[in-house]
C-alpha cells in the first residue's frame, strides 16, 4: 500500500503530486489534451482533457500502456516501438492472421518448383504453376502465357503490408517408401495489375520462408516441418505464391502450409 500523505507537510509531498498546467481552472474541454505534469513540471505519458485521453511517451518503448491481471500476465500491451497493440500473456498481435495454401493429390514433377493453391479448399491446378528447377531458390518471375485460370488461385495478394511470424507444414505422400524430398517454399512477387496484355506477370521475386532440409514422406505417416523464415516484412500491393519442390520420386503429394502473420 502507498504510504498516506496525512502525516505530511506539503512541502514533504509536493513533487509527487500529478496535475494539469492551467493555472487552477480545471480540465479543459478542448480536443487537445493537457499534459499531466509532477510537482517539479515533468511531463508524463498522460494527456487529458474532459472529453479525452492521449497516452504519448517522450521515447517510444514496446510496453507504453499495460493491462495486466492478478497474476501480472499482459492482457493488453501497447507497443509505440513498432506501432502495435498486442493482447494476451504471450503478447500476440491483435491483428494477427493466419493463411492456408494447399496442395491436393498433386503430381510435382521431379526437381521442379511448382505453385501450391491460395486455398484451404479447392482443387491443384489442371496445369502445374512452375518456378524452374533451380536447387537455391525458385524462379524471380513467372510470364503467365497460357495458364492464368491456374496461376489465379496460386496467388495470395497483400492488401495491406504484413509481417509474417511463422510458417508450418503438414505433408504426405503416395510412396510407400521415403523417396519423396520435398522443399516448402512462401516467395513474395510484384505482380503486374495493368489488365493488359502482361498483366499477372510476376518479378521481383523474394523468397520470405523456406525449408531448412528437405521432409521424406511416405503414405504411411504425415511429415511435418517449420520453415525458416528469410525475410518477414511485405509491402501492400505484392503477392505471395507458396511452392515445393520434389528432389525424389514423382509421386503424388499432399500438403497444406499454414503461414501466421499480422498487418502492420
Amino acid at each position: 500500500m502507498a504510504n498516506s500523505t496525512t502525516d505530511l507537510a506539503p512541502q514533504d509531498f509536493y513533487k509527487d503530486l500529478l496535475r494539469t498546467d492551467r493555472s487552477n481552472s480545471g480540465l479543459s474541454t478542448s480536443s487537445t489534451p493537457e499534459k499531466v505534469v509532477d510537482g517539479l513540471g515533468n511531463e508524463s505519458a498522460l494527456g487529458v482533457t474532459q472529453n479525452r485521453t492521449l497516452v504519448k511517451p517522450a521515447t517510444d518503448n514496446t510496453t507504453l500502456f499495460q493491462i495486466k491481471d492478478t497474476s501480472n500476465n499482459n492482457v493488453l500491451v501497447a507497443d509505440s516501438t513498432n506501432n502495435a497493440i498486442k493482447v494476451g500473456a504471450n503478447s500476440m498481435y491483435v491483428n494477427t492472421l493466419y493463411h492456408q495454401f494447399g496442395s491436393y493429390g498433386q503430381a510435382v514433377t521431379n526437381q521442379t518448383w511448382t505453385a501450391m493453391v491460395s486455398s484451404p479448399l479447392g482443387n491443384s491446378p489442371s496445369t502445374a504453376v512452375t518456378f524452374g528447377t533451380n536447387a537455391g531458390a525458385p524462379a524471380s518471375t513467372l510470364t503467365v502465357s497460357t495458364t492464368s485460370d491456374d496461376v489465379a488461385i496460386s496467388l495470395f495478394y497483400v492488401w495491406d503490408s504484413i509481417v509474417i511470424e511463422g510458417a508450418k507444414v503438414f505433408c504426405g505422400a503416395s510412396g510407400t517408401s521415403t523417396a519423396d524430398d520435398l522443399t516448402f517454399a512462401i516467395v513474395s512477387y510484384a505482380i503486374d495489375t495493368g489488365n493488359g496484355a502482361t498483366s499477372g506477370d510476376l518479378s521481383d521475386g523474394e523468397i520470405m520462408a523456406v525449408s531448412a532440409s528437405a521432409i521424406e514422406p511416405d503414405r504411411s505417416a504425415v511429415d511435418y516441418q517449420a520453415l525458416s523464415i528469410s525475410s518477414s516484412a511485405i509491402p501492400a500491393g505484392r503477392v505471395l505464391v507458396a511452392m515445393l519442390r520434389n528432389d525424389g520420386d514423382n509421386n503424388t503429394v499432399g500438403a497444406t502450409l499454414t503461414m501466421k502473420y499480422h498487418i502492420v
